[in-house]
């Protein structure tokens, strides 16, 4: 984490426009430092200040984008809107007990998802997938 941050450090004033931050879990830490905070959160802090940051992992219900929110101005949602194209229109039509928080299997010509992006994401390590 702290090549991370001096990278960060020496690349902010060069004209780039934000930070993305994707990691697995967005409010995981650092599998390799005893530091259990938010690698997001620690990068928010170090830079967010010169350099926006978009931090993207694992975000699915309205819930967790509201908890990411308070760490981070702006945050990116990937695997939540391959599983649930309509996630956006759920949340503001108030049914985010409708959102699909797993790949499923039978919805497959539903999804149309791309066939290579669809063998990696049944068959990556991860995702929830459901059989039915």
């Amino acid at each position: 984490m702290d090549d991370t941050l001096t990278f960060l450090t020496a690349i902010a004033d060069q004209g780039i426009d934000y930070i993305h931050v994707s990691v697995g879990r967005f409010f995981g830490g650092s599998i390799r430092e005893e530091d259990s905070r938010s690698r997001v959160e620690l990068i928010q802090q170090h830079i967010g200040s010169r350099v926006p940051v978009i931090g993207v992992g694992g975000l699915q219900t309205l819930d967790h984008v509201k908890e990411a929110l308070q760490v981070t101005p702006l945050v990116s949602l990937g695997h939540a809107l391959i599983m649930d194209p309509d996630w956006l229109a759920k949340v503001q039509e108030s049914r985010d007990e409708e959102i699909y928080q797993a790949i499923h299997l039978t919805r497959k010509q539903q999804l149309d998802i791309p066939e290579n992006l669809w063998n990696m994401v049944t068959n990556a390590p991860g995702w929830f997938r459901v059989e039915e």
